[in-house]
């Protein structure tokens, strides 16, 4: 089975909705409002449609119909940000907003888990 990196986005978004829905029902949350980023505008245009109705021939259609149905089921109010991929390439560290430090954060400490 090959996954493209379309479902592998699709997939991490799927999973930050529901760590985030255990973690407000497990604590105390004073804000349900959540911004989720993702490098992946594809398939953020695919987890944010107003609609719940996916066509079966939809690429992914069981994880996007999983998000839409996580985000209804839970109410915390769900933003979504896209941001470019790899922006360290194109412009030194200091000059990236808060989302490109996180991206590159989260890009490092991945490279250090799959190569332990």
């Amino acid at each position: 089975m090959v996954i493209s990196l379309y479902q592998s986005k699709l997939t991490g978004i799927l999973a930050a909705l529901w760590m985030t829905k255990n973690l407000c029902q497990y604590i105390s949350v004073p804000s349900r409002k959540v911004t989720l980023g993702c490098d992946g505008l594809s398939a953020l245009d695919r987890a944010t449609p107003q609609s719940l109705h996916i066509k079966m021939d939809t690429l992914s259609h069981d994880i996007i119909g999983a998000i839409q149905n996580l985000k209804q089921l839970y109410p915390v109010e769900w933003s979504f940000k896209y941001f470019a991929s790899h922006q360290v390439d194109a412009s030194p560290v200091a000059n990236l907003d808060r989302w490109g430090r996180l991206k590159m954060e989260a890009d490092l400490l991945a490279i250090n888990y799959y190569y332990l």
